[in-house]
Order: C-alpha cells, then structure tokens, then sequence
C-alpha cells in the first residue's frame, strides 16, 4: 500500500521527508512519530532538525502495520 495515495490527491508528498513532514505524512505528532516509527533517517543526517527519511522507506513500513 502507498501511504500516499490515501491521501487527498491534491496533497504532493516529496520522496525525501523532514522530520515534521514524515510524521505528518504518517498522520502522527512529531513525538508520537519518534517513539514509534522503526524506520531511521539517512545517514547523511545527523541533527534532528536536519533529519530526512525516505517515503519509499516510510511506506514499507506503514504497509507492515496491517
């Protein structure tokens, strides 16, 4: 399942992700986000306001939840 695609079709989800916008992409608080989601940022990342995580890798891991 992508994630995206239940989203309105107006909304433009870029393949890289803040910390902000993949908690928000995940219907999450950014804390709620941070303790739950397995998925880690890249690693050329390395303050948490610089954090980037892939929507491909977000994906998975919201399909794995079903």
């Amino acid at each position: 399942m992508n994630y995206a695609n239940s989203k309105s079709l107006g909304e433009y989800w870029p393949a890289v992700l803040s910390l902000q916008k993949a908690a928000s992409y995940c219907g999450m608080s950014v804390q709620a986000f941070k303790e739950a989601c397995p998925v880690r940022p890249l690693k050329y990342s390395l303050k948490e306001n610089d954090m980037k995580f892939l929507r491909n890798w977000l994906d998975d891991w919201l399909a794995s939840l079903n």
